[in-house]
């Protein structure tokens, strides 16, 4: 299918309200030295005298980070040409221009590669009944990734927090709405704090959780969605520097994009250009100036995943998302006034998708789409300005269920995993570009859901699966 490809030089600073914040100066970005190969320290200036905090991400990431000083330690995922965007918020949550930074990893580790590969026996942590979905992101302010996992049978989610021993702590426990599925991190309300985002199937609706001191959660908001909300991710898909919340409504074929916005002309004119190409727009002013906006899209039948991220190519973030009952994924692929259009659909090789997820498996620092399936994975990529199949891989077993991708060797270079009955398969990049036979590591009883995330702060990530017979998620170390 062909893509419109837009390139937009500074496609943060014609699109919001800035009300005069000062960003960041004397960006420098050096590599961390040691064995941490492809880690990086990040420092700045601040302009501002009442600045409360950064907003930062690399590259494509979906959703954006916080620190409250500098400096930082990043780390990226692939050797090459790498982008670091930061922006300050000032108390009144004003947000400046981003600002880019362009570096490079170019070296890896003579050490990591294929053939040494091995992963540890999976340590595994009880949680409630049927956990299918997980997330991994810091979620008490201490800096660290923890883990929240979904239960769907107990309507409630686990949170294990992680420890400075580099272990997880015993979950904590929050009652949700009926069917709890899709679960998200990030900060919404630009305080400095992830919230989690819980997506409850069975009752159409998501709940938020904020932090409180202490390391636990609060439920502060419950929002109505589309019929069966599954899938959820939390990110920034209107490129105002703020997270929003994308869900699935599989029994409403349609998706639901929940956005905050600052009340400014801008703001409008976004709603405006939305309103043209999404099926319903809800919006409600909000008593602290801003706006709540609820956007409902169409989707194939049984929208079931998605992921967030820049599809084609113009550092601006798109959709992608599963149709489980058609077997298709549908392109929502944002526009230059912010907006997002349906682009159209694709077909995959394998039938009754139930996962998407969206990262750099060929080394060319362009995204791919993986697609998991009945049979063969697909993967998605771009030629010039179409997008369309560029390959299929054939895990250890016939099925997969979730796929993630993500270093999970340790070279900087992003792998792909997919989960089965007891097992995962994990496909390694090698230094080529190009994914490798496939290794079967056990996980638990029916892995479902994936992440990839350092779970233990050793600066290398690990392979958190959450069970869905085995009522339990497995945290799977690099040997």
């Amino acid at each position: 299918m062909k893509l419109t490809r837009y390139v937009i030089t500074s496609i943060f600073l014609a699109n919001l309200c800035y009300a005069g914040v000062t960003p960041p100066s004397e960006i420098r970005i050096t590599p961390t030295g040691s064995k941490e190969e492809a880690c990086f320290n990040v420092s700045w200036k601040s302009q501002g005298t009442d600045t409360a905090g950064y907003y930062y991400k690399l590259d494509n990431q979906a959703n954006f980070n916080w620190a409250k000083q500098s400096p930082i330690k990043i780390r990226v995922s692939y050797p090459g040409n790498h982008k670091f965007y930061l922006a300050a918020m000032d108390k009144d949550k004003n947000i400046s221009p981003f600002v880019i930074s362009q570096f490079s990893h170019k070296s890896v580790p003579p050490s990591a590669g294929i053939a040494s590969f091995s992963l540890s026996e999976p340590v595994t942590y009880d949680t409630g009944g049927s956990p299918g979905i997980i997330a991994a992101g810091d979620v008490n302010g201490d800096g660290l990734n923890d883990v929240v996992a979904a239960n769907y049978y107990d309507n409630n989610i686990s949170v294990f927090l992680q420890q400075d021993s580099g272990t997880l702590a015993s979950h904590a426990t929050y009652s949700v709405g009926q069917g709890p599925f899709g679960v998200g991190i990030g900060d919404l309300n630009s305080d400095g704090k992830n919230e989690v985002v819980v997506g409850c199937a069975a009752s159409d609706q998501i709940f938020v959780f904020s932090q409180n001191e202490g390391g636990t959660l609060t439920q502060t908001e419950v929002y109505g969605t589309g019929r069966g909300p599954y899938g959820l991710v939390v990110g920034d898909v209107n490129s105002d520097g703020r997270n929003d919340i994308v869900v699935t409504n599989s029994g409403g074929q349609s998706i639901s994009i929940l956005t905050w916005l600052k009340e400014c002309p801008e703001t409008y004119y976004y709603l405006f250009g939305s309103l043209q190409k999404a099926n319903t727009l809800t919006m409600q002013k909000l008593n602290n100036g801003e706006v709540f906006a609820h956007l409902l899209y169409s989707a194939g039948a049984t929208p079931y995943w998605l992921c967030v991220g820049d599809i084609n190519g113009d550092e601006m973030h798109d959709i992608a998302c599963v149709n489980y009952s058609e077997s298709t994924i549908s392109l929502y692929i944002q526009q230059p006034d912010r907006s997002m259009v349906m682009a159209g659909k694709l077909s995959v090789p394998s039938a009754n998708p139930p996962n998407v997820c969206l990262g750099d498996i060929n080394g060319d620092g362009l995204n791919e789409l993986a697609v998991s399936g009945g049979g063969e994975i697909g993967v998605f990529g771009r030629k010039d300005n179409s997008i369309g199949l560029i390959g299929t891989y054939t895990a250890t077993e016939g099925s997969n269920g979730g796929i993630r991708i993500g270093d999970v060797n340790n070279d900087g270079r992003a792998d792909m995993v997919s989960t089965h009955s007891k097992n995962i398969s994990v496909f390694l990049q090698d230094k080529d570009g190009k994914l490798s036979k496939p290794t079967s590591w056990y996980a638990g009883d029916a892995p479902g859901g994936l992440a990839i995330a350092d779970v233990d702060n050793d600066g290398a990530n690990e392979i958190i699966t959450g069970n869905i017979r085995g009522n339990s998620i497995s945290v799977i170390h690099l040997k």
